[in-house]
């Protein structure tokens, strides 16, 4: 195999660390490696120790504003650097930030005369929002944004939904998706080792069991914590963590609280002492009923708000839905058993804002898709991942029905993804139906 020089370059760099300086962290070792040689460029931090990299860092001018936004800003316009790459003969660029680096990277390409490539990691319009709060300001830097993506000679991006934001930027170009690589480590653990501990899925007695997963079973209509107590035979306590907690920020240590219950209140704290640290908050809770469908069925909600915002209905829509699902999801929880107290806490509301709001959430981008024109069926086909809501509309309205429970909005998100019900019509419907008191029936 050739051996190559291949430059990456980055915004951040340990010591700041992130999901993305994880990467080219990964990238240039491997390069070193393997395949070449590995010249990273990032913005200078003070107090920065490099000597320890297998390969060469090449640090440029910047203003230190960690204190603001947590990263340094770097001034992309650097003869020195400039001098630097060309003497290390780089024969590729490769940018991992599309902003300051891409630019950069542009200027670069012009002294080395090397192709550059350019990978979108994550959603730089949510960082973008949080750094910059001038709407115009922040639409100028989408804009440089797009031009730094258009004038890379190719673009990889590290997953569909990754792309998908690409696109809901603007960019229009061709994309490749280049997920990034996972460094396994080999023989840390035996064969035989993992064959004991796996086989029959025997578990120490009494060992308490933790359940991430929000769904009701189809047919059953079993929570995960009484589908995991049938399977074990219940002889484990068992505990759920739920609430508001996209992996992609809980991955970049962003602040987040969640909620860790279980009829026995000794798990519950067990858990949360095992998981609380200073950047992820575990509270306690006895209403598993609650907290387990309060985790289920925001995600029907999430995709009635992106149907929403598909068809362009705005902010008071997606309120009106959001409090009203909540509503439904109380109705339904109090009759199981749960407290509607429950759903005004973080595995409730919480988590509802989050995933009808976030365009993390793959239940709201298959919402708009809907909104916008597509059948539920090619969107849940090209999503690239498990649209929770589709499947869990089946359950809660099943449950609805054999319950006597009201959930209006749940039933017509059925009606649109199972019926073939126009979008617009279910709107009118909806909005049409008896005048009420607010609180009868109700979630207050």
């Amino acid at each position: 195999m050739d051996k190559h020089t291949i430059c990456l370059l980055n915004d951040s760099f340990p010591p700041i660390i992130d999901g993305v300086a994880n990467a080219v962290v990964n990238y240039a070792e491997n390069i070193e490696k393997h395949h070449g040689h590995a010249v990273v460029v990032t913005p200078a931090v003070p107090g920065a120790d490099d000597s320890g990299f297998p390969f060469p860092v090449v640090r440029y001018p910047s203003i230190d504003t960690r204190r603001l936004v947590g990263y340094v800003a770097g001034y992309p316009f650097s003869p020195e650097t400039a001098l630097r790459v060309r003497e290390e003969k780089v024969e590729l660029l490769h940018t991992h930030c599309p902003i300051a680096s891409a630019i950069l990277a542009r200027s670069l390409r012009e002294v080395v005369d090397a192709p550059l490539v350019l990978t979108y990691h994550t959603k730089y319009d949510i960082d973008i929002a949080k750094a910059v709060k001038s709407r115009l300001l922040q639409e100028s830097a989408i804009r440089a944004l797009v031009q730094n993506v258009n004038a890379c000679d190719e673009v990889w991006v590290v997953s569909r939904g990754a792309g998908e934001n690409l696109r809901s930027l603007g960019y229009e170009g061709a994309y490749t998706v280049m997920e990034n690589g996972v460094d396994v480590p080999r023989g840390r653990v035996s064969a035989a080792a993992v064959a004991a501990a796996t086989a029959g899925y025997d578990l120490p007695d009494g060992v308490p069991l933790l359940s991430v997963t929000k769904g009701i079973e189809r047919g059953t209509h079993l929570r995960m914590s009484q589908v995991i107590a049938q399977e074990t035979g219940g002889e484990h306590p068992i505990a759920v963590l739920s609430g508001p907690s996209h992996a992609e920020e809980v991955a970049r240590a962003m602040p987040t609280g969640v909620v860790a219950a279980s009829n026995r209140a000794e798990t519950a704290e067990l858990v949360q002492r095992v998981f609380t640290n200073e950047r992820f908050r575990v509270y306690t809770h006895d209403d598993m009923v609650g907290v387990e469908l309060a985790g289920a069925l925001k995600n029907v909600a999430a995709l009635c708000c992106g149907v929403s915002d598909g068809l362009g209905l705005g902010d008071n829509t997606k309120a009106l839905l959001i409090t009203r699902a909540m509503a439904e999801t109380s109705r339904l929880a109090e009759r199981l058993g749960g407290r509607k107290e429950t759903l005004a806490g973080l595995a409730g509301m919480g988590d509802l804002i989050v995933t009808c709001t976030s365009m993390h959430s793959r239940n709201r981008r298959a919402g708009i898709a809907i909104g916008e024109g597509r059948t539920p069926q090619e969107v849940v086909a090209d999503m690239g991942g498990v649209v929770e809501g589709y499947y869990a509309a089946v359950s809660a309205k099943e449950l609805a029905d054999s319950l006597g429970v009201e959930m209006p909005i749940c039933e017509a998100m059925y009606d649109i993804l199972y019926n073939g019900a126009e979008v617009r019509g279910m709107v009118h419907r909806l909005m049409s139906r008896a005048p009420k008191r607010e609180t009868d029936n109700g979630w207050v």
